[in-house]
């Protein structure tokens, strides 16, 4: 099994996971304050700039992992940005 397989793997998992509980997801995320604050800071400059640099580092080295949170975040619904920054 090659590298991008185990990506595709793994994407397929995360969106298989997001469908089954996208409920789920989008309950958990509707009660966390916090997830507001997080948005509101992404509006700013900076913060998209912090956020760029913070994705562009896990997609780097972490790519299996993100491969997996993308597809939740497609299985779910749910945007990624307020996936990752949780």
């Amino acid at each position: 099994v090659g590298g991008n397989d185990s990506i595709t793997e793994r994407a397929r998992f995360g969106r298989e996971l997001g469908s089954a509980y996208a409920d789920a997801i989008r309950t958990r995320l509707d009660t966390k304050p916090e997830l507001q604050t997080l948005r509101a800071s992404l509006n700013s400059s900076e913060g998209q700039r912090l956020y760029r640099a913070f994705l562009d580092f896990h997609e780097r080295h972490f790519a299996m992992e993100m491969a997996e949170i993308r597809g939740l975040a497609d299985g779910s619904g749910v945007p990624l940005r307020d996936l990752f920054i949780q």
